[in-house]
């Protein structure tokens, strides 16, 4: 038997030992998937308030990987989600995250007097609510 014949044959049988042992890490866990981009819908009930349903007005939906989140804190992520026109209020939208991870969000409404980028005017309290992602 050739060096070259040896060697295969002790391979095959250290493969078919790891194999059956589990794989050799004393665990029977599955190996991690690997994670995606995945979109996510994201829905609310819409605010009652007319400053909040007309041009300049919208909600805000806020969210990160940590609990607790504050809405000023730069690992959040938000998103703007503007009353345009017509009578049918935001009360959706779709967001792309990470799969395998949970998520903390928050969503806010805001008035006509509080653009994205401006002080003053409203912003509710927000609503807090969590998910996971496969």
């Amino acid at each position: 038997m050739s060096n070259n014949s040896l060697f295969i044959s002790a391979l095959a049988m250290l493969l078919s030992l790891v194999t059956a042992c589990g794989g050799g890490g004393g665990t029977s866990e599955p190996p991690p998937r690997p994670t995606q981009q995945v979109n996510i819908l994201v829905s609310w009930n819409a605010n009652r308030e007319t400053a909040v349903n007309t041009n300049g007005g919208g909600y805000r939906v806020y969210y990160a990987t940590t609990a607790g989140l504050a809405l000023t804190d730069p690992a959040v992520t938000m998103t703007d989600v503007p009353y345009i026109s017509g009578s049918t209020v935001p009360t959706s939208t779709t967001l792309s995250v990470q799969s395998g991870n949970r998520y903390y969000f928050k969503v806010t409404a805001y008035s006509a007097l509080n653009r994205v980028g401006q002080s003053g005017g409203t912003e509710s309290q927000p609503s807090s609510f969590s998910l996971n992602v496969p």
